[in-house]
């Protein structure tokens, strides 16, 4: 089963880096740990991104939005991106409002 990656992106803000280890616990209370995971995060530039990995990059982003939303983190600048894993992958790069 192949996983395909979407980055979780939020705005650094004065809360950062209290909520990370909450936001991981809850990705990882959500997401299908057979065939789902979260990596990590970083910080890049002005924005914390969390790497979510599945076969199903829409429930990966429909996980996100639960577990953002539990943490009062859905705000102006919250986004995901699916990311490709091939050549030909029509959704590479594919920006979503959360």
């Amino acid at each position: 089963m192949a996983h395909r990656e979407v980055q979780v992106r939020i705005p650094l803000d004065d809360s950062y880096p209290s909520y990370v280890d909450s936001v991981l616990d809850e990705f990882a209370d959500r997401l299908d740990a057979e065939s789902e995971f979260c990596d990590d995060q970083e910080e890049e530039g002005d924005e914390v991104c969390f790497y979510l990995y599945g076969p199903d990059q829409d429930r990966l982003i429909e996980v996100a939005r639960a577990a953002l939303a539990q943490h009062s983190l859905l705000r102006d600048g919250v986004y995901a991106v699916k990311t490709a894993t091939g050549r030909d992958d029509a959704g590479e790069g594919e920006r979503i409002s959360l």
